[in-house]
């Protein structure tokens, strides 16, 4: 494993100030989304023709790999109707599925490193076991191993904030649920348009560089001097609401956390007050999501009427909600526009790319490096080191 690591590429220098590496990760991620959609086509639809014929799939990953899983797990289980389950890979290597079947099971691991100590052990028990295994992962991964099948996402993260891979992985899994769907005969809600905003994503992420920068910059004025920030979302929006609350810490070294809707209204939403500030994420209304939109205002407005600080990114075609927002605290609200008419399914990477631009500016405005994971401030430096761990 350890010449294994010594094979992988090089990262860039770190840089001090403003563009950090991360900014360009996220700036490069349309090309990015062309190259998966022009150049790992033909390859998905080839994998999708073995998943289709599989009863059970297992999703392995860790850390924002783990998002990546769970955002699999929507799509193949909402778009495919595939028997699936997202599992953390420390635990599937502690804890693995009773059910483990070479004939009926598989197996798509998220590693965008190929490296990852847990997600490699989870390969290689796969591989004693016979299972049909799936590895999504860099374009610059070296792997080692002989692989059932390959997609490649990304070039390499230069920073430690993982975002271009992330959201190269996620259009993947979208892919191959499409596919794995129309093998299956499976009617897609919305098939046509859902496939054509695929095809404009890349577009529709300069869109959200070009129309969106400086609001989310405003943005991170209005939460920065919160003590603790909430993010929620529901369906399949609920990974991100984890995944920005991760990337948030793991680059600006402060206190996140993201919730379900509901988790963090039976519990979290108590400690809720002047010195927080909770930022909601909203979907398209739809009949599927006009109750879990309708019960993210009412918790947007249960937070203002606490004295909480309230956010919300919401489609700029939604004006039916934002007309339900009480008027009693509007200087502690604030209000992100998301493109307009976006798939649900797709509204996972329009807005995942919108809270990683969030993540991006936070850490510039409070000068941390969102790409050292801190290793350059003692004693973070050797902490993992001398702890003897490993990621």
């Amino acid at each position: 494993m350890e010449d294994l690591r010594k094979k992988q590429p090089i990262r860039n220098p770190l840089r001090n100030q403003h563009p950090h590496n991360m900014y360009d990760m996220i700036m490069d991620t349309p090309v990015a989304l062309e190259r998966v959609l022009n150049e790992e086509a033909e390859n998905i639809k080839s994998i999708a023709k073995v998943l289709s014929s599989r009863k059970k799939v297992y999703l392995i990953g860790i850390g924002t790999s783990l998002h990546a899983a769970q955002n699999a797990h929507f799509y193949l289980r909402n778009i495919a109707h595939v028997d699936c389950e997202a599992i953390n890979s420390f635990e599937f290597i502690s804890n693995p599925p009773f059910y483990l079947n070479k004939d009926d099971c598989a197996m798509i691991i998220f590693s965008h490193s190929g490296i990852k100590t847990f997600s490699y052990e989870a390969y290689m028990k796969n591989k004693e076991l016979g299972i049909y295994t799936v590895l999504i992962t860099s374009t610059e991964s070296v792997i080692d191993q002989p692989m059932d099948a390959i997609i490649r996402t990304s070039k390499i993260e230069q920073s430690a904030a993982f975002t271009i891979s992330h959201s190269c992985s996620t259009l993947c899994s979208l892919l191959l649920s499409v596919e794995i769907a129309k093998n299956r005969g499976i009617a897609i809600d919305n098939q046509a348009k859902l496939e054509e905003q695929i095809k404009q994503l890349p577009q529709i992420f300069r869109g959200i560089n070009e129309k969106s920068t400086e609001d989310i910059k405003k943005w991170c004025d209005f939460a920065n001097t919160r003590t603790l920030n909430y993010f929620i979302a529901y369906g399949a929006n609920e990974s991100n609401a984890s995944e920005v609350s991760l990337k948030m810490q793991e680059a600006t070294y402060t206190f996140y956390q993201g919730y379900n809707l509901e988790f963090y209204l039976h519990g979290p939403f108590v400690a809720t007050n002047k010195d927080t500030c909770t930022t909601f994420v909203v979907t398209e209304r739809t009949d599927k999501t006009k109750r879990a939109v309708e019960r993210s205002i009412k918790a947007l407005n249960a937070v203002l009427f606490v004295n909480g600080k309230g956010a919300v990114i919401i489609p700029e075609s939604d004006t039916e909600s934002i007309s339900q927002i009480t008027k009693d605290h509007a200087d502690n609200l604030f209000i992100l526009r998301s493109p307009s008419n976006i798939l649900e399914p797709v509204s996972v990477l329009t807005n995942l790319y919108i809270l990683q631009s969030m993540t991006y500016w936070m850490a510039v405005l409070k000068g941390t490096n969102p790409d050292s994971f801190k290793r350059q401030i003692p004693p973070n430096d050797t902490a993992f080191i001398k702890a003897g761990l490993i990621l």
